[in-house]
């Protein structure tokens, strides 16, 4: 592994490396590359349908290097998006990386709602749940009890 010999930047590439491996697991997925994909345009679509404050506070549980994704081409015009169906979250995430094919959106959004919750913690996790639609909602309850099962 490579050093930038700035020792919280170190910490910060392994730990989004850490996150990206855990997601990667989730998806068992061999690919590296499709699953930082994956996991951005999740991201990218979740905090395009959060609000501006709601986004700070998840993001202050990220590691520096994840932040940069997550705020990659963030233009916050519009924002909140009007996505109500959980089918809609899962189009949209697929879209994002048209060009990468195979990206199922339900299957991506699962996986790093899973790991968001185990790395963020359910306190924050519930609160973008709480001011998420209905339907939406439920993919973070599936998130958080599949951490409860054995």
């Amino acid at each position: 592994m490579s050093s930038t010999k700035v020792s919280s930047l170190d910490r910060s590439v392994q730990t989004t490396i850490e996150w990206l491996r855990e997601i990667q697991e989730e998806l068992m997925w061999p690919s590296e590359e499709r699953v930082y994909a994956a996991t951005k345009a999740m991201l990218n679509t979740l905090r395009d349908r959060m609000t501006f404050d709601e986004i700070f506070h998840l993001t202050a549980q990220f590691p520096l290097l994840l932040k940069g994704v997550f705020f990659d081409g963030y233009d916050p015009t519009g924002k909140p998006i009007n996505v109500d169906r959980r089918d809609q979250f899962f189009d949209l995430v697929q879209e994002r990386f048209e060009k990468r094919s195979g990206l199922n959106g339900e299957e991506i959004t699962r996986a790093v709602l899973k790991v968001l919750y185990k790395k963020v913690g359910s306190g924050e996790m519930d609160d973008i749940k709480d001011n998420m639609p209905k339907d939406i909602q439920g993919l973070f309850t599936a998130a958080k009890k599949s951490l409860e099962e054995p």
